[in-house]
């Protein structure tokens, strides 16, 4: 499919929707931070994946600061069609399980 005849998809990080007490936001951004650390160990220990670490720091850092989720946002509509799909699977199957 070309960009043109691709269903829309709504933005992967809701830009409204954060952290609003200022503890609970430097709590995210500083473990996102931790997170992106974690992940460019994985790539020194190859035992360690670094991938999830960078989408769990990326997450954490976009609910800390609104910015960052427009950012986030941003980067993620240059992705290919099928990837902002896989991407929106695990925020689906959660909400599933949360209403069922």
């Amino acid at each position: 499919m070309n960009q043109a005849t691709e269903p829309s998809l709504p933005p992967l990080l809701d830009p409204e929707v954060g952290l609003r007490h200022p503890v609970a936001k430097i709590l995210a951004v500083v473990a996102g931070l931790f997170c992106l650390v974690f992940g460019l160990i994985g790539w020194v220990i190859p035992i360690l994946t670094g991938i999830p670490f960078y989408l769990l720091g990326l997450a954490l850092l976009g609910w800390g600061s609104r910015r960052l989720r427009l950012r986030i946002n941003a980067w993620e509509t240059r992705l290919p069609h099928r990837a902002r799909v896989a991407l929106r699977k695990p925020r689906e199957w959660w909400r599933k399980r949360r209403a069922g």
